[in-house]
């Protein structure tokens, strides 16, 4: 049997996949940019999709798509079109308990009017070969909406297959104006992405409207093993939590500190990543995140995990993930728990 190892880049024009024979196979053929995202269906591991976002000539943004069914050794795709509008920026692809694949956007960036003016899901039955026109969802124009994340309730509890979209909303983004501000909010859809619920603010705290580290950038949902929702994000060199447990309705009266992020999101750590033991391991219900900054200096940027054993109220201390002497840089970790055996994978950037 082939093992896969799956590397994504985050700002190279390719998206390669390598397996034991060491031999890279090229996704993209056309469209090459960045903020790439894949999902393998559990119902089908031959199933896989993923998303870009493209610039094409001479400067239309392109959300492009690629799905193989044999296990990544071949991919074909394109471009994906909606007729409620341009597909923006920050592609996010997840796949459901039956799955169904979605494929996640912002609208409308870059064009001459409303800009980031709501978000999108398209919704695929065929493992990525074909899409629908998708679901408009968050309009709360004139604010912004900016770096959605999503996630599938794959728990056994009453919310089992709910989609939950968490994203940052801007006042006006990249606004300096002291009165405008940022928040992070969420929504959910229990109909396999027909329709979703009103969008409900998560953070407490306002962020600004700048796009700094002051900005609550990339908020990153998970669920756990009862149908609890998660979520973590970025603010003033922070990371925060807080935590839901009737589908996303209501959430913590107080965000809950993580952990210190030193050097922001914006010093090339960008936001943290968060997932949740659903497996029936010891540790199930274990939340955990990951993230990188400088804390143990300007030059040494390095890859943290912090743990919870007790749905978000109290987190360990960080402890280091790559194992190199100081001095090199790792950045953009992704975190992924085995829902078969508990155990805590982590792909990362190393100099």
């Amino acid at each position: 049997m082939k093992k896969f190892i799956y590397v994504i880049s985050f700002l190279s024009i390719s998206i390669s996949l390598v397996y034991t024979q060491y031999q890279n196979v090229r996704i993209n053929q056309t469209y090459s940019y960045g903020e790439e995202s894949i999902m393998i269906n559990p119902k089908n591991p031959n199933q896989i999709v993923a998303g870009i976002i493209g610039q094409y000539p001479p400067l239309n943004t392109v959300m492009g798509y690629y799905y193989s069914s044999n296990g990544g050794l071949n991919w074909s795709g394109g471009g994906l079109t909606t007729t409620l509008g341009q597909m923006g920026s920050d592609p996010v692809v997840i796949v459901d308990t039956s799955g169904n694949f979605y494929y996640i956007s912002c609208a409308n960036w870059g064009v001459s009017g409303p800009n980031l003016d709501r978000l999108f899901c398209l919704k695929s039955t065929n493992g990525g070969m074909n899409w629908n026109n998708g679901t408009e969802f968050a309009l709360m124009f004139p604010q912004m909406d900016d770096m959605p994340m999503a996630c599938v309730d794959f728990s056994e509890s009453p919310f089992k297959n709910n989609i939950y979209v968490s994203w940052t909303l801007y006042d006006k983004y990249t606004s300096t104006d002291p009165n405008d501000s940022s928040y992070v909010y969420i929504c959910c859809s229990t109909d396999e992405g027909l329709t979703f619920s009103t969008p409900v603010r998560v953070s407490r705290v306002a962020g600004s409207a700048a796009g700094n580290n002051l900005s609550p950038e990339g908020p990153n949902p998970c669920t756990g093993p009862n149908g609890e929702v998660y979520l973590c994000w970025p603010y003033n060199e922070q990371i925060f939590f807080n935590r839901s447990t009737d589908g996303g309705v209501t959430w913590l009266y107080d965000d809950i500190p993580v952990s210190q992020q030193v050097g922001g999101w914006r010093s090339f750590n960008f936001s943290p990543v968060m997932d949740c033991d659903l497996s029936n391991s010891p540790y199930k219900g274990n939340i955990y995140i990951c993230f990188a900054d400088f804390r143990t200096g300007p030059n040494d940027r390095n890859i943290w995990v912090v743990r919870s054993t007790n749905g978000g109220n109290n987190w360990d201390s960080a402890v280091k993930v790559n194992n190199d002497p100081p001095g090199n840089d790792q950045r953009l970790p992704w975190i992924c728990v085995d829902r078969a055996t508990g155990y805590v994978w982590l792909v990362f950037y190393d100099t």
